[in-house]
């Protein structure tokens, strides 16, 4: 073996930068655990952002749905039979022209919205509009009278909102509408009267 004075200058450099030092393998470790959490994080955001619009999205299918179900009770109505004139309830009863399974109630129960076909001694089971993801909030109708030229009219209010979610705020819609009656009864009489 040589002694160390022997060997050539640049021998003794290559041997140095053969290695990688200690130094430099935790700059990449870092590196490495940086690239990794902000990875991690923003697939977090992307899963939590994507919870929150598919609730949005529920509650808002839910919630139209439900109103057009009694917009169709309302659409050919014969008669209301709750609430009264000037009240608020948070039960509607429909009795609609030419419908074998008079009348139709909706009302609220425990948050959900249950719509109840037939009346008298025999009504049939009540039927859940809502499904199991969502709760109704609020349901209430106000029967306004005709003033004038203004016919008789129902306020629905309707509040929707998606169960508790273990991440994120929790979505929710309400939705108002007003129907005027008159104008229903008055159409159906003339074209069933155009019929004869």
């Amino acid at each position: 073996m040589m002694p160390l004075e022997l060997l050539p200058r640049n021998s003794m450099k290559n041997k140095k930068q053969a290695g990688v030092t200690l130094v430099e393998t935790l700059l990449y470790a870092v590196f490495f655990a940086l690239m990794i959490g902000f990875a991690m994080f923003s697939f977090n955001q992307i899963l939590e952002a994507n919870l929150k619009h598919q609730n949005r999205l529920e509650v808002e299918i839910e919630a139209n749905f439900i109103m057009q179900k009694i917009l169709w009770a309302l659409s050919d109505a014969q008669t209301i039979n709750e609430p009264a004139v000037n009240t608020t309830s948070s039960i509607l009863s429909v009795t609609k022209y030419n419908f074998a399974q008079n009348s139709l109630v909706f009302d609220l129960d425990s948050e959900n919205i249950r719509l109840r076909r037939g009346a008298g001694d025999l009504p049939g089971p009540a039927i859940i509009l809502n499904s199991n993801t969502v709760r109704i909030t609020n349901l209430s109708f106000y029967r306004s009278p005709e003033i004038g030229n203004q016919p008789e009219a129902i306020a629905i209010t309707l509040s929707v909102a998606a169960l508790p979610q273990p991440i994120g705020p929790t979505a929710s819609t309400t939705l108002t509408t007003k129907i005027y009656l008159k104008k229903y009864i008055q159409m159906n009489i003339y074209f069933r009267l155009q019929g004869r």
